[in-house]
């Protein structure tokens, strides 16, 4: 299955730069990274996850627990309490 992640790059986010460059290094061998412009959750690091059809936005992706847990989940789809709970519904 095809993974897509975005990494917000929006003026927030961007204030947590060494967050969103540990969150674009543990992601980089799952699948195609990309900046995106604001995801307009405000929340950082942000990220959006397209696995096949479906599409997933995170916030606050800070520590090595969350980064590992959220790299799981692009590798076989699974997700933790804590990735849930970083979740976001995004309208």
């Amino acid at each position: 299955m095809s993974v897509h992640i975005r990494v917000c790059r929006g003026k927030d986010c961007l204030k947590k730069a060494d967050a969103v460059e540990a969150l674009k290094s543990a992601v980089a061998s799952c699948g195609s990274v990309e900046t995106v412009k604001c995801q307009d959750i405000c929340k950082g690091p942000v990220a959006l996850v397209r696995r096949g059809k479906s599409k997933f936005w995170f916030k606050k992706l800070v520590g090595e627990s969350l980064l590992n847990d959220l790299v799981t989940f692009l590798e076989d789809g699974s997700m933790s309490a804590d990735l849930v709970g970083a979740l976001v519904r995004k309208k």
